[in-house]
């Protein structure tokens, strides 16, 4: 799997679902491997704080309109804690 986001696309978790269950099965043997899937990592989470930071400051602007508010808190309430749970899976196979 390429990780090379030219656009960049997450409306919703299974978006960006592939990219993840890549990194978390990916067979990794050897510190080049290690070192890898950490730049992966970090080029995906990049993107997604990206992502998250745009629609924070489009919610900050406009308070008011509903879709705006809908997508902000959508990425609150069912993308981040999905992302929680890989990240500590992802940390945990990176110390092994």
């Amino acid at each position: 799997m390429e990780f090379v986001f030219e656009p960049f696309v997450l409306n919703t978790y299974e978006d960006v679902k592939p990219y993840l269950d890549d990194l978390v099965n990916r067979e990794v043997k050897t510190k080049e491997e290690t070192e890898q899937r950490i730049r992966d990592y970090d080029n995906l989470n990049a993107q997604i704080g990206e992502n998250y930071n745009r629609r924070q400051v489009k919610h900050t602007c406009d308070t008011t309109n509903e879709e705006i508010k809908n997508s902000y808190m959508y990425f609150i309430t069912d993308i981040s804690p999905k992302l929680a749970q890989i990240d500590d899976v992802l940390n945990k196979k990176i110390v092994q």
